[in-house]
């Protein structure tokens, strides 16, 4: 019969973490960024991707925050 471990011994602490959402990405880890561009006298919209500058890229934030 195995021996159940001792109720007295130490447990290591969970660990909890909040995490947000971040709202300026919604987690996609980049925003849409619109830039004009002409060819042949036309003005067309490209769309282009940068890093989240709010969350550095990772989709989320750590701790609870609320969008502002």
């Amino acid at each position: 019969m195995s021996e159940l471990p001792d109720s007295g011994a130490a447990r290591p602490a969970p660990v909890h973490s909040l995490d947000t959402v971040c709202p300026t990405c919604q987690g996609n880890h980049e925003i849409t960024v619109a830039k004009l561009s002409v060819t042949d006298d036309a003005g067309v919209s490209l769309t282009g991707s940068l890093e989240c500058p709010q969350c550095g890229g990772d989709g989320r934030l750590t701790g609870f925050v609320p969008p502002v």
